[in-house]
């Protein structure tokens, strides 16, 4: 089998990403700082962690059989993902929770701020 490098996993995840999600701009990087290169993939709202992964694991799948490609093991993790939530987005939501929190979660503001980002991680844009 073939070791794909980060720079040619990181053009591949690029075109599949694109061909999924057009109308979101994702910022894929390559990089070898490590014993392994790794590839960081970020954006601004758009589709879920979740919803790349899924993206990224079918890609994968697809080339198996052809490449030694690892997205992630116990030690390393060869795929970075990072989902940017602007704040007002974040705010809009924690406003949303706030409405219909309990009167414990009223009274720690915490719990409302987890709530929020419980369900913008499960959020499209």
């Amino acid at each position: 089998m073939n070791f794909i490098p980060a720079k040619e996993r990181a053009a591949i995840i690029r075109s599949e990403l694109k061909a999924n999600f057009p109308k979101v701009k994702f910022s894929v990087r390559s990089s070898n700082v490590r014993i392994e290169d790794d590839v960081t993939i970020s954006w601004i709202l758009g589709p879920t962690k979740q919803m790349v992964r899924n993206v990224i694991f079918c890609l994968v799948e697809d080339m198996k059989n052809f490449y030694n490609i690892c997205l992630e093991n116990e030690t390393h993790i060869l795929i970075n993902y990072s989902r940017e939530i602007p704040q007002e987005v974040f705010d809009k939501v924690r406003a949303e929770v706030k409405e219909t929190a309990t009167d414990e979660m009223l009274q720690c503001s915490f719990l409302i701020d987890e709530e929020a980002e419980k369900k913008i991680g499960n959020m499209s844009f």
